[in-house]
């Protein structure tokens, strides 16, 4: 459940104060606000649409500016926090010291947790149910977004043929942000190298 009062379109502090905020928050009788993760607020995004990249149900919020996620930047002393612009629906880092917008959420955190399959070269998130293609060719081979599309609509793997190119959110399930190049979990043995960690979304 996300927060859509006023205050998640005019609200703006600085990281520690973001998560203090939402933690002291009392809205729709509930007390149990949180900060989001990075993934969650990528989830609330509408890629099918601009300016405003969120679905139709939220009222308050704005694109004029980044949201803080909880979630931590491990990779340089300049920044310190993930965040989400709703304008154009990408993630950013900025320092814990930039005043932000908040969208506080209340519910269980995201979960993934994954099980190979090394006959067959699949990983299932048995949360989520996704199984996912890991071999030699999910490293090796580069195709256009057209091309990547059919390749995934005529895979045959692992016995099965109903394969196909995921959404943004489901793609993101499966990065690993406590790892860089790739930051993708590490039970996937089949990742791009160099510059070749770009995956197509559907």
């Amino acid at each position: 459940q996300w927060q859509d009062d006023a205050d998640s379109s005019t609200l703006k502090k600085n990281w520690s104060d973001s998560k203090n905020y939402c933690q002291n928050l009392s809205l729709g009788g509930y007390t149990d606000w949180r900060l989001p993760s990075r993934d969650e607020l990528l989830s609330i995004v509408n890629k099918e649409v601009y300016d405003t990249t969120t679905y139709s149900e939220f009222q308050n919020i704005t694109a004029d500016d980044y949201y803080w996620s909880s979630t931590s930047y491990e990779y340089s002393d300049s920044y310190d926090g993930w965040t989400v612009h709703f304008k154009y629906g990408h993630d950013s880092v900025n320092v814990e010291s930039d005043n932000l917008y908040i969208k506080c959420v209340r519910g269980d955190e995201f979960k993934k947790e994954f099980t190979r399959d090394n006959s067959t070269d699949i990983v299932t998130d048995k949360i989520s149910g996704l199984e996912w293609q890991d071999n030699s060719d999910a490293k090796d081979v580069e195709k256009t977004w057209e091309e990547a599309i059919n390749y995934c609509e005529n895979l045959n793997l692992g016995g099965e043929s109903d394969w196909r190119l995921p959404n943004i959110n489901e793609l993101i399930s499966i990065t690993d942000l406590s790892r860089a190049r790739p930051a993708i979990d590490n039970i996937f043995q089949n990742t791009g190298s160099d510059n070749s960690y770009r995956y197509w979304t559907s």
